[in-house]
């Protein structure tokens, strides 16, 4: 049940990824993260670095400032500071330093401007509706407010670009169904979860994270380059479809351009998941896209 050394070393860095995103709005250390990884500070920073193409402060400034940006989008009513202190920066001058050396606007600027998009974003997204509401309405089943239980997932993860890449979650969910095998899970009757990290307007395409899961008993065990989180409990906005393998992105946007608009509700600034359900009829699979709400 072991692994390579370039196995643990990915076990050690998604580890560690999980816990920068769980404690995104707290400061965070080089030694508080190596001790997560289970490497001394002067090691773990050149593997995290190697293996990720950007130093650990990058990445920890980077994903504060895009979670910043994603939540002015959805919080309109908060200030700035009050985001940036959500966001994990001690200080509004610091924020504002390195919110306009990653975006080239100053967060004020920003804040108009996301603003005015989301709403444009909304209204189009139900004229797009409308207008596809043959197609709409040939695979969306249902939507609901849900509140989903804690779950644990062991998981693989990927960082690049994802979109219509049919073959790259193949291999993911092939990785999750040999590592079940030998942990004696049953792959097959296991749901299975993938979450999205990253928005593919603010974040590098590179830099994209995925994550493809099974859920897993809490007191299951995990090796080599497979990894295990947690998604909490919380308050969903659940909308179902019967998808072909054309249709995913068509079913998003249903979800971001009219449900969300439709139940007056507006995403957190955790992943949204899809879960897949095993049953599947003339090429055509049973998916929920899953939001977390506010």
């Amino acid at each position: 049940m072991g692994g390579s050394s370039k196995d643990i070393y990915k076990q050690s860095i998604n580890k560690v990824i999980d816990y920068i995103e769980k404690n995104i709005n707290k400061k965070l250390t080089l030694e508080e993260l190596a001790e997560v990884a289970g490497f001394s500070k002067y090691y773990f920073h050149r593997i995290f670095s190697s293996y990720m193409g950007e130093t650990l402060n990058n990445f920890v400034m980077r994903v504060r400032i895009e979670k910043v940006a994603m939540m002015i989008c959805n919080k309109p009513h908060k200030t700035l500071t009050e985001l940036a202190y959500q966001g994990g920066f001690s200080d509004s001058a610091a924020f504002s330093k390195a919110f306009k050396k990653r975006f080239d606007l100053p967060a004020y600027e920003w804040s108009k401007k996301s603003y005015l998009l989301s709403n444009s974003e909304q209204d189009r997204g139900v004229t797009d509706s409308n207008l596809k509401n043959d197609e709409i309405s040939s695979i969306f089943v249902a939507a609901q407010l849900e509140v989903l239980p804690k779950t644990t997932l062991a998981y693989v993860r990927y960082f690049g670009r994802y979109a219509g890449d049919e073959e790259l979650f193949y291999s993911l969910y092939q990785r999750l169904q040999r590592w079940a095998e030998v942990a004696g899970v049953d792959y097959y009757l296991a749901k299975k979860i993938c979450l999205y990290h990253d928005s593919l307007y603010l974040t590098d395409e590179n830099k994209l994270r995925v994550t493809a899961g099974i859920e897993i008993s809490s007191d299951t065990e995990v090796s080599g380059d497979v990894g295990k989180l947690t998604i909490d409990k919380g308050k969903y906005l659940v909308a179902k479809y019967q998808l072909n393998k054309n249709q995913y992105q068509l079913a998003w946007d249903h979800v971001f351009g009219y449900l969300l608009n439709y139940y007056q509700v507006r995403p957190s600034s955790e992943p949204s998941f899809e879960m897949y359900n095993n049953n599947y009829e003339n090429d055509n699979y049973n998916v929920s896209i899953c939001v977390p709400i506010i």
